[in-house]
């Protein structure tokens, strides 16, 4: 499963695991965030790993460490940066634009991988719940 992993994240850009989440953890996960939206009175919740434990407590999940260690290696580094979001949708994407702007080349090294973690709390219908794709743009020229 992990070269496979591997090399479908190599030819697409992403990969998608489903599953890896019980019906309870979604319910309490909703069940913490939404107050915060309507308290907050917003759709974004800045800094979610931060401010919210259970958000972060997500990424230690066998099911999770065992994806990201098969795309990233041992050891990987979480930053702080992550945000929830309600009623949006808006451009979901990874870049190190703000590295680069700062001198930094270690993302143009050959053996650099960055991965955004996507958890999607709302069902999945015929009539929204998704994410739209754009396989094979992480191989093209960022500009």
């Amino acid at each position: 499963m992990k070269e496979n992993l591997s090399e479908k994240f190599e030819k697409d850009g992403y990969v998608l695991i489903s599953g890896v989440l019980e019906p309870d953890t979604i319910q309490a996960l909703r069940q913490l965030l939404e107050p915060e939206f309507e308290r907050k009175q917003t759709n974004v919740l800045p800094d979610a790993i931060l401010e919210y434990p259970q958000v972060f407590d997500l990424l230690s999940r066998p099911q999770i460490l065992e994806v990201l260690t098969a795309l990233l290696g041992r050891p990987f580094v979480v930053p702080p940066h992550s945000s929830a979001e309600y009623n949006r949708f808006g451009v979901f994407h990874t870049d190190t634009t703000g590295a680069e702007m700062n001198g930094k080349t270690f993302p143009r090294d050959k053996g650099f991988r960055m991965v955004t973690v996507a958890i999607y709390l709302q069902d999945n219908t015929d009539y929204g719940g998704g994410i739209r794709l754009a396989p094979g743009t992480h191989v093209k020229p960022d500009p």
